[in-house]
């Protein structure tokens, strides 16, 4: 894999935990303090599910991010020769049109995410 493509699974990684976050916010269990995870609606669904629900949602804040998220992936997986100004540029405008074309699916299919690049932000 490229370090690009290992920038699309870092990605997606975010996706997923920004999408399970939002799933818990939106919890009325969680914000009622129930016990049962029965009474919690994040538990009554997969990922996939999760992501069809909250991916405009998620989409927006990590774009409203693309900065951040561009700091944290070259803090945590550093390459003077390739993250200059310039190759942080390319990350960004790469990181901004992969989330402005992705949908659920493509986000919980796609073959980019490995245990290499799942970091949690």
């Amino acid at each position: 894999m490229t370090n690009h493509d290992n920038w699309l699974g870092y990605l997606v990684a975010v996706f997923a935990d920004e999408t399970l976050n939002q799933s818990k916010e939106c919890c009325p269990g969680c914000h009622s303090n129930k016990n049962s995870a029965l009474l919690h609606s994040h538990h009554h669904s997969g990922l996939l599910e999760k992501l069809h629900q909250f991916h405009t949602v998620v989409k927006e804040i990590m774009l409203g991010k693309i900065t951040e998220l561009v700091q944290d992936y070259t803090l945590k997986f550093p390459d003077s020769q390739m993250y200059d100004d310039v190759g942080k540029g390319v990350l960004r405008v790469m990181g901004k049109d992969f989330l402005q074309q992705s949908d659920p699916a493509f986000i919980y299919y796609s073959h980019y995410l490995t245990p290499k690049v799942d970091a949690r932000p």
